[in-house]
């Protein structure tokens, strides 16, 4: 391609900038573009919300980022990150699940995996291959995801180890946009793409629960939980710019919008920072994709261009003209 506009391009906090490096001159080097800019996801979030200080709460796949803007500057020493995000919650659903009894799959497919486990002493009484049992995995993974996203919710607060282990109590919790969610002990039911009816009860919490304490996951992973991360954020900036920050709180990503999910980190936030000064935080409507309308309206600003790396700089000083807008 002949790229006639510019390129905004967007990455996590605390991303290695040899990988902008690389982003840079594939977009130079092989697709031709003018001019590539490369911002923070959080920041981006921020400006969706209007705001140019806060800090933007990011809860995304893979991890969950938190990132001081002041005026339009990102405090970049306070930057944090902790590596439990969507994914996780959606495996822990299926563990849970599966200690309950239920099967997110079908016998056939299951001899499948057993197939690709030992080919030598399991004979399949027709043809397959690898890549459909790759194929089945993945259907499984996201047929656990869709899962999550429909019956999910956060605890108003935390879960003990009792309340993981059985039943949750009848404890209302509310969603983020102020709406009640279904009570802890209702199960819910879903129905997946064989037509299976699966229940699901104390699951929905418990799933959820890994955002906020990693350690339930029991595998072993060092992360902190979404208040804690907040909190250390907050402790690593300058005390003149904490209360503004505390009064800005912006959720972003798909998993902040199960039910619950702002009470539960206001709650866990409050409690985790040591300062006094109000907590407020705010979760949009359309924050799942708040770093997209942030990317639009950063791209719609006069200043854009001066925020790119021209293809003419990178021909002219390389990787150096990416590492100048660092500065």
């Amino acid at each position: 391609m002949d790229g006639q506009h510019p390129v905004l391009l967007t990455e996590k906090a605390l991303t290695p900038v040899s990988q902008r490096v690389s982003a840079h001159e594939v977009w130079f080097e092989a697709l031709r573009a003018p001019a590539v800019s490369v911002q923070v996801e959080g920041v981006l979030s921020l400006f969706a919300s209007g705001r140019t200080t806060g800090l933007s709460v990011d809860v995304g796949e893979g991890a969950i980022t938190t990132v001081p803007v002041f005026e339009g500057h990102i405090i970049r020493p306070a930057v944090s990150r902790s590596d439990v995000g969507g994914q996780d919650v959606t495996e822990r659903l299926g563990k849970l699940l599966r200690e309950r009894g239920v099967k997110l799959h079908t016998s056939a497919d299951m001899e499948l995996v057993r197939y690709v486990q030992s080919p030598s002493r399991y004979a399949l009484p027709y043809d397959t291959s690898l890549i459909y049992v790759i194929s089945y995995a993945i259907s499984c993974f996201l047929s656990c995801s869709e899962m999550k996203e429909a019956v999910c919710y956060a605890s108003p607060t935390p879960l003990t180890a009792a309340a993981l282990a059985l039943p949750l109590p009848a404890t209302p919790a509310l969603a983020g946009n102020g709406a009640a969610a279904p009570t802890a002990a209702e199960e819910t039911v879903y129905a997946l793409p064989d037509g299976e009816v699966v229940r699901v009860g104390r699951e929905r919490a418990a799933a959820a629960e890994v955002l906020f304490n990693p350690a339930c996951l029991g595998d072993g992973r060092e992360e902190v939980g979404l208040g804690a991360l907040v909190a250390s954020t907050i402790d690593k900036c300058d005390r003149d710019a904490r209360a503004a920050l505390m009064n800005d709180l912006v959720l972003s990503g798909g998993c902040t919008l199960m039910s619950g999910f702002g009470q539960r980190a206001a709650h866990d936030i409050r409690g985790a920072v040591q300062e006094q000064a109000k907590v407020r935080v705010w979760a949009a409507q359309d924050r799942a994709v708040a770093a997209w309308v942030g990317g639009s309206v950063l791209a719609s600003m006069p200043t854009f261009a001066s925020m790119c790396v021209q293809k003419k700089e990178w021909e002219e000083m390389g990787p150096s003209a990416v590492y100048r807008k660092l500065v």
